[in-house]
């Protein structure tokens, strides 16, 4: 729902509230200075080398050092951009390679006197804010942390690890201090996957490669929450995750999208796509077309067998083209469309099809049949909005003249009124079913667009069961 329709409570609801699902509230991503202090204080407790004394500043028998060497670009490049602020210049470095199966490390570092004695003022305020808290986490986490099915932190001293656990306590974490056999302490997140992407989204550090195996895991147990206020926020940045089913969630933003980008086809063909070209199937749906020319060879095949037709109640032995994308998509595809139908008529196979595109009408002559039903996909009849919401697609004018020449061909007709967008009042919409009966389906079916979108950022909320 917009975040406009939001109210506090509801007379629908018998708890007086409207409940939202989220993983809790995120914080904004422009670092503030005390962000960046916290940050560069945090990766040299983790993984920085320092040595300075500050009584032996006007001696030169004892040369000043700070280095951090990681393998990983990110936060060397973070720390470079941080330290600019406050008029440090370093550079990044080549440092070593221990083994050839080890990644490289790559180092940034000072001997300068004047800048370590910055860096150990800097280093040392310990600021009691909460951007302070949050940098110093991302920093030690970059430098310490792991998430391999758990989030950790490792370090050989203990104290390191409470002042963690304290500053990621201020933002509701919970995390346990652990020790095994020769092991460094771990400090280990409890809460489970939402936490994870919580402690993501809030402390934002730089490794992409840690933050990458959220990709895949599941969102379960998400808790419920109550909308008791909402508070207008502007602009401001956001973290975004994306399901494999296209349900999306930026800083508690929750949008969910068509079905058809976690269709079967698409997850279980991973290797075969990428091996076309296509590195993101997911992600790239609706920019590239695959074309399988060999269908109605496949098909008549498999009906030439003596195995039974399988039959279930739901589906009532009908084959439907196309669930998963258009089989009038374009003439190369409308020709193997047409193929596929004479050879389901051919044995006595129900056929339903759905479309958008006016191509079908090309087949009349095989599609007047009382084993098929053609249906279209027609959620309104405004070809200006059309080009707004589906710009790829036929307008609506063309597809309601496409049903009207095959009612007048007798063919047996359906209308998918879905999916319905929210701008859509009841005078439209009894406007578009008036029309709509002039074709005489024989099935008018009605979803509106499958979206949910709340702003859990700028809401206070307060948990719920």
């Amino acid at each position: 729902m917009p975040t406009s329709e939001l109210t506090s409570s509801s007379e629908n609801r018998k708890d007086g509230f409207y409940t939202i699902k989220s993983v809790g509230l995120a914080r904004y991503l422009s670092p503030s200075t005390d962000y960046k202090l916290g940050y560069i204080a945090g990766m040299t407790e983790g993984n920085g080398t320092f040595r300075f004394n500050l009584s032996e500043v006007d001696k030169r028998d004892d040369t000043p050092y700070w280095k951090v060497a990681l393998c990983d670009i990110e936060p060397l490049e973070r720390l470079v951009e941080y330290l600019l602020e406050f008029e440090i210049s370093v550079d990044i470095r080549s440092y070593y390679q221990s083994h050839e199966k080890h990644r490289p490390l790559q180092k940034v570092e000072t001997r300068s006197q004047s800048q370590c004695k910055k860096l150990f003022y800097l280093i040392n305020k310990l600021l009691d804010t909460t951007e302070y808290h949050r940098g110093f986490v991302a920093g030690f986490f970059d430098a310490e942390g792991s998430f391999n099915g758990s989030l950790r932190f490792s370090q050989k001293t203990i104290p390191v690890l409470h002042q963690v656990q304290k500053y990621a306590e201020s933002f509701g974490f919970t995390f346990k201090i652990e020790k095994y056999k020769n092991c460094c302490f771990n400090l280990r997140l409890i809460g489970g996957f939402t936490e994870v992407i919580r402690f993501f989204s809030i402390f934002c550090p730089a490794i992409i490669r840690k933050s990458d195996k959220i990709i895949g895991g599941a969102l379960k147990g998400m808790k419920s929450a109550k909308i008791i206020d909402k508070i207008p926020l502007g602009i401001v940045d956001v973290v975004d995750i994306q399901t494999s089913t296209h349900t999306f969630f930026a800083n508690g933003l929750a949008t969910h999208n068509c079905y058809v980008p976690s269709t079967p086809a698409i997850r279980t063909k991973q290797k075969e796509l990428q091996e076309k070209g296509i590195s993101n199937p997911q992600m790239d749906w609706g920019k590239y077309l695959l074309v399988r020319e060999n269908i109605p060879e496949q098909l008549e095949e498999k009906l030439s067998r003596k195995k039974k037709w399988r039959e279930t109640p739901e589906g009532k032995r009908v084959v439907l083209l196309c669930s998963g994308t258009d089989p009038y998509q374009n003439s190369q595809i409308a020709k193997i469309t047409r193929q596929t139908v004479e050879i389901l008529s051919k044995n006595q196979k129900r056929v339903r099809i759905l479309t958008r595109s006016p191509l079908w009408i090309n087949d009349l002559d095989i599609l007047n049949q009382p084993n098929i039903t053609v249906g279209m996909s027609l959620p309104f009849l405004n070809d200006e909005l059309s080009l707004k919401i589906e710009p790829q697609a036929p307008p609506p004018s063309k597809r309601y003249e496409a049903l009207q020449k095959g009612h007048q061909a007798g063919c047996r007709l359906y209308v998918a009124m879905a999916p319905t967008p929210p701008i859509i009042t009841l005078d439209d919409f009894k406007i578009n079913l008036e029309q709509i009966m002039k074709i005489d389906p024989e099935v008018i079916f009605w979803e509106p667009i499958n979206l949910m979108l709340v702003e859990c950022g700028s809401l206070a909320t307060k948990l719920g069961n």
